[in-house]
């Protein structure tokens, strides 16, 4: 996961290798900017690569599993049925304790993806 691995000018992907508090320092560094980078990367795939995997994912007839209709004619079923209201408004008071709530889990994970694949 090259993304990983470029963590800021001290974290390279050795530093994250690297034991003592040089190591420390950059896999908790590489651990807290993990969801920030990985939303800005996402953010920056273009429309059009999206559609390419949507045709793709149609013309193998890609499926969850077994249980699931191919995920074309899913996304095709919801695109079908137009915008809906939402069924539950967030006010910054639920939002906030919803992250608190996830925080350690966040965390948690984070720590194991950058341990498990940052290196």
């Amino acid at each position: 996961m090259q993304a990983l691995r470029q963590t800021g000018p001290s974290a390279g992907g050795a530093a994250l290798q690297d034991g003592g508090a040089v190591g420390r320092e950059a896999r908790e560094l590489a651990e807290q900017q993990l969801w920030e980078r990985l939303d800005e990367r996402m953010r920056a795939v273009p429309a059009h690569e999206y559609e390419q995997l949507r045709r793709v994912s149609a013309r193998r007839g890609h499926s969850v599993d077994d249980t699931h209709p191919p995920t074309h004619l899913r996304r095709r079923c919801v695109a079908a049925g137009g915008p809906l209201p939402a069924g539950v408004v967030w006010d910054d008071g639920r939002l906030a304790a919803i992250a608190d709530e996830l925080a350690p889990a966040r965390t948690a994970l984070a720590r194991m993806v950058v341990r498990d694949y940052a290196g």
